[in-house]
């Protein structure tokens, strides 16, 4: 099963930045094919305020191209939950594959309860999917061909999930200092 990588730039200074390591190979419709140091290739384009980066451009699946093609409201959602002081992140790294996307660029701590978490999304599409040294990614069901709409659906259940388990970790932080504490008023 050939999975293709993208790269998806929250800043787009960032992104160009990026930009410097390549050389432009080609141009085709509004995307720009472009070469690294090793003559790999990969295809990306700029948008107001972000950039996507995709690879392998071999089979390259016209579906996933031509969704990317068009301005995803849903990545400035994005930037809601992942531009905060104590995790500054912009940039998220998605596979695609035939049924799914995940998020592999964001390695997220286990959190205690996840399989009750995982029971009650899973009927959604979405799952926190556990790796071999117990950390977390996030994995979205998806249906294929893509199109526009439905990868913009996709990318805003990323968001769901992030906060989601950015609220769900906050909390049992609360919970566990207000134990504590009252637990240290006892000894």
């Amino acid at each position: 099963m050939q999975s293709t990588s993208v790269e998806i730039y929250l800043n787009i200074y960032s992104f160009r930045h990026e930009l410097e390591h390549f050389t432009i190979d080609e141009k085709r419709d509004e995307w720009l094919i472009v070469k690294d140091r090793a003559n790999e290739k990969y295809i990306l384009k700029e948008f107001s305020d972000y950039g996507i980066l995709i690879y392998p451009i071999h089979d390259l699946k016209d579906d996933i191209l031509s969704s990317f093609s068009f301005q995803l409201s849903s990545i400035s959602k994005l930037k809601e939950v992942l531009y905060t002081p104590e995790k500054w992140i912009d940039r998220l790294d998605l596979r695609i594959n035939d049924n799914s996307i995940e998020v592999t660029s964001l390695v997220l701590d286990y959190l205690t309860g996840i399989d009750i978490i995982n029971s009650l999304i899973s009927s959604y599409g979405f799952q926190y999917a556990q790796l071999d040294d117990s950390s977390l990614i996030i994995k979205i069901r998806i249906s294929r061909p893509l199109n526009h709409t439905s990868l913009d659906s996709y990318i805003r259940a990323i968001y769901d999930m992030l906060k989601l388990y950015y609220n769900v970790k906050n909390a049992q932080e609360e919970i566990a200092s207000k134990i504590t504490l009252n637990y240290i008023k006892s000894i």
